[in-house]
Order: structure tokens, then sequence, then C-alpha cells
């Protein structure tokens, strides 16, 4: 599994992970990939208690990298329609 802390956004905190699957057999063996995300407040050691949010994308990905932009976009997306509805903080 890799993880990756993300730069803050409008005062969140973003985490990624990203966990092989096993490999898929169209036309030879292809390595796909699963991402989740977490949303915390920022500057809070991560705990249950900071926690805003939790997903796991179902899709699957052919590399890291894609899977980390994917993750990474939707917690954003997120986080805005938060802050959007008054929610936050």
């Amino acid at each position: 599994m890799f993880y990756q802390s993300c730069v803050p956004y409008r005062g969140y905190g973003v985490r990624l992970s990203v966990d092989a699957r096993e490999p898929t057999w169209f036309e030879g063996e292809q390595q796909r990939y699963i991402v989740s995300w977490t949303v915390k407040k920022e500057g809070w050691v991560l705990q249950d208690k900071d926690k805003l949010a939790t997903f796991t994308e179902p899709s699957h990905f052919t590399s890291v990298g894609e899977a980390l932009d994917f993750g990474e976009a939707r917690a954003h997306t997120f986080i805005d329609s938060v802050v959007a509805s008054g929610r936050h903080r």
C-alpha cells in the first residue's frame, strides 16, 4: 500500500492511500490499483475524531499516479461542497 499526504486545501488535510489489486488478464497481465482518500481538519494529527470523511473509489486505475491524481481531485471536490454548504469548521 502507498500513502501520500497532500498540500492542505481550503483549511483541510487530505491523505491518500493506493492499494494494488489482483492483476487482470485482457491482453496479458495488467496491474490495477484502487484509491481511498480521507479528509481531516488541517493541522490535527489524523485521529478518528478528526476525520471528516473517508471514501474508497470504486474505479480501478492502471497506475499509482493516475489513482493519486483522481483521489486528490475527488477529495477537493468534496471539500468544495462542504465549504459551499457552510457546514465547515
